[in-house]
């Protein structure tokens, strides 16, 4: 009963900030006074990032990417105007310059709330939690970062694992035990590389791991390793300095959590025939309370 009351409390809350309350939010020079103009949300999707967020055969799909039909909606409320949708797929090195750019009006992926791109962007409540773990083949004796030494990592250019490996390889370094770090473009790309022997390692986030080995169908070649070596709270980013805009989408994405409409999305991506996908407790705890936690660096 008290659950149900402070969700009910928070959704109240919500209201203030939701579309229809024109009053709280000013629009002058915003991406709100652009949509409005041109009718038009332009969203930056990734490529393979399953299952968040893909392009199959020129569709864009997963489960980020229905959250963000879902924020449209909302803003489509509030504006009283139909919005074309334009995606236009990014990767995880340009995405920010083409958001500061004008060239998208917000990144709908798997882009991590960290405090080094809070300096750059903008960030709504998390929409999904996880961390970042090893992808080896079933016969590689690698069980964790400390067993590195000597071998091939790679790691997604412009991702949060390009910076984690970092100190990993430094300590590595210090202890007469270095490895190489190569760069590849997207998380297909990097379990393609480890299966095919061209790397002996991959570094990304665990749920990332779990899409790309499915989609690659390589799980009997690979599987997940170590502990997490971060947390990564993923969340829509927009413009820095918009916070008319940003109002508007924190309160579009926290209903969605609260309501169970991303609860019901993210089932329909994550769950396999007779398997229920497991949540950690980091994301099933945005589902009840959204919060913004940034995570480091």
């Amino acid at each position: 009963m008290t659950l149900k009351i402070t969700k009910l409390a928070i959704l109240t809350a919500l209201c203030l900030q939701l579309p229809g309350m024109a009053y709280a939010i000013s629009e002058s020079g915003s991406t709100l006074d652009k949509m409005r103009d041109s009718n038009t949300l332009v969203i930056g999707v990734r490529e393979s990032a399953a299952p968040f967020a893909m392009m199959k055969n020129g569709v864009a799909q997963g489960y980020t990417v229905d959250l963000c039909r879902n924020v449209v909606a909302g803003i489509e409320k509030y504006l009283k105007t139909k919005l074309d949708i334009r995606y236009v797929p990014v990767n995880a090195k340009n995405r920010i310059s083409l958001l500061q750019a004008g060239e998208i009006d917000m990144e709908c992926g798997t882009t991590t709330d960290t405090r080094d791109r809070e300096k750059e962007v903008a960030f709504t409540y998390p929409i999904f939690v996880t961390g970042a773990r090893l992808a080896v083949r079933k016969d590689s004796p690698i069980n964790d970062y400390s067993q590195l030494g000597g071998t091939r990592v790679v790691v997604v250019a412009g991702s949060s694992c390009e910076k984690l490996i970092q100190p990993v390889q430094v300590a590595a370094q210090s202890k007469g035990t270095p490895f190489s770090v190569r760069l590849v473009k997207d998380n297909n790309a990097g379990v393609l590389d480890v299966a095919n022997h061209q790397a002996d390692a991959f570094c990304t986030d665990d749920v990332l791991l779990n899409g790309a080995i499915e989609e690659n169908n390589l799980n009997g070649k690979l599987h997940r390793v170590s502990r997490l070596l971060s947390i990564e709270p993923y969340a829509l980013m927009i413009r820095k300095d918009d916070e008319q805009f940003l109002k508007l989408v924190d309160g579009i994405v926290a209903e969605n959590l609260i309501n169970g409409s991303a609860y019901k999305l993210v089932k329909k991506w994550f769950d396999r025939p007779g398997q229920a996908y497991r949540f950690n407790s980091m994301t099933t705890a945005l589902f009840s309370f959204p919060n913004k936690t940034t995570a480091f660096p």
